[in-house]
């Protein structure tokens, strides 16, 4: 005489889907919210808007180690804009330090014409630029 059948237990190949699946979506999450992150800007800066020249990319700086060297690029912007009634023209920073080259290059691919540019008040010697495309 045979027994009722034992309940059928799901698979551990259907809890390594949904695993994998929830994972997936806190990826794509995280990505968003960074996304929005960087959208952000601190309104603590004074801010103008620039014209832009040229750009170029410039090497920022190199580590050495034992197991090779890494460099790292940014951006650069020739920008003429004003600050407190007074033109100014030269060279700011424009991107973050990467050792992306490549992105880099796909950015200023674009062919920005303007920037917005900013500082912390009281010091407008140190500005920067943040790309329009």
């Amino acid at each position: 005489m045979r027994g009722p059948k034992p309940e059928s237990q799901p698979t551990t190949s259907f809890w390594i889907l949904v695993t994998a699946g929830v994972g997936v979506a806190l990826l794509l999450v995280l990505i968003v919210a960074a996304k929005i992150r960087d959208g952000a800007f601190d309104t603590s800066h004074l801010t103008a808007e620039g014209k832009i020249s040229e750009t170029r990319i410039v090497v920022d700086h190199t580590l050495e180690s034992m197991y090779g060297g890494r460099i790292y690029y940014r951006i650069e912007a020739h920008v003429a804009f004003e600050i407190s009634g007074k033109n100014q023209d030269r060279w700011v920073t424009a991107s973050e330090i990467t050792p992306s080259r490549e992105m880099l290059a796909a950015e200023l691919a674009r062919l920005p014409q303007s920037c917005q540019i900013y500082w912390t008040p009281g010091h407008p010697d140190s500005v920067k630029c943040r790309l329009h495309p």
